[in-house]
């Protein structure tokens, strides 16, 4: 037996906003947000429809030329 299998379309959308203070030390902020992607089988809806949001700041520092060190903290909101 074949099934009808439908998927919406997912969409994303992300930013990033970028600060350098001098060679190798910057700062950031991200962020992200996700919305859609929902099914259906055999016309049935399957209520499956994801909406999540996302973001992250991270902070770059250099030991020397080649060495430094990069923290970071994600969080997410499904």
């Amino acid at each position: 037996m074949e099934h009808d299998f439908h998927a919406e379309p997912f969409y994303i959308i992300h930013s990033h906003l970028i600060r350098a203070f001098k060679p190798g030390q910057w700062a950031s902020i991200s962020m992200g947000y996700d919305y859609g992607g929902a099914h259906k089988l055999d016309g049935i809806d399957k209520d499956d429809k994801s909406q999540n949001i996302g973001w992250k700041f991270s902070y770059s520092h250099p030991i020397n030329r080649t060495t430094g060190f990069k923290f970071s903290y994600i969080a997410t909101e499904t």
